[in-house]
C-alpha cells in the first residue's frame, strides 16, 4: 500500500525470509512472523525457542526487478513458501523526488536500515506452503459468494 502511496512501483514485494539454522532446526516452527509495511516481526512463545533462534540469519528483503514474468512469480509467493532468489544487493532512487531506498551489507545488523534492497535476476518458489488450507479458503470464499448471490 505505502509503496503505491509514495510511487515507488520498482519495489514489488516485501518477503520476510528465514534461513540457515533457523531453518535445520526447525525452530521456525515453534514462532510467529508478520510483516508491517518495510518491517519483518518475530516473537517466540518461551525463552526456551528464543534461545535457539539466529536473528541473524533472518532477512527483511524488499525486492526489486523490471521483468514482469519474473515480477509475476514474486507476486505469487506466499507465507511459508520455500523460495530461492538471486540477485544483487541495490540501492535506488525515484527521479524528482527525494526518497533513497538504501541496502544492508551486513547479516549482523538490526533495526531502522537493516533490510536488504535486492535487484532480482531469478526468483523460483521452491515449495508452496499450506496448499491444502489455501485451496479449502479458496472454495469457502466462492461457495460464501454463491451463497450470498442466491
Amino acid at each position: 500500500m505505502y509503496h503505491e502511496q509514495w510511487g515507488d512501483y520498482l519495489n514489488l514485494k516485501d518477503l520476510c525470509v528465514v534461513w540457515g539454522d533457523n531453518i535445520s532446526t526447525e525452530v521456525y516452527r515453534d514462532m510467529r512472523f508478520s510483516n508491517g509495511s518495510f518491517t519483518c516481526y518475530y516473537k517466540w512463545p518461551n525463552q526456551e525457542v528464543g534461545s535457539r533462534f539466529n536473528p541473524n540469519q533472518l532477512f527483511n528483503n524488499h525486492l526489486i526487478s523490471n521483468d514482469s514474468e519474473l515480477n509475476s512469480t514474486i507476486m505469487a509467493v506466499r507465507r511459508g513458501d520455500q523460495v530461492r532468489l538471486k540477485g544483487y544487493l541495490a540501492e535506488y532512487s525515484r527521479m524528482g523526488s527525494s526518497s533513497h531506498r538504501s541496502t544492508s551489507t551486513s547479516c549482523t545488523d538490526s533495526g531502522n536500515g537493516a533490510c536488504e534492497t535486492i535487484w532480482v535476476e531469478d526468483f523460483e518458489i521452491l515449495s508452496r506452503a499450506n496448499v491444502f488450507q489455501r485451496a479449502l479458503f479458496k472454495i469457502s470464499l466462492c461457495t460464501a459468494g454463491l451463497l450470498l448471490a442466491l
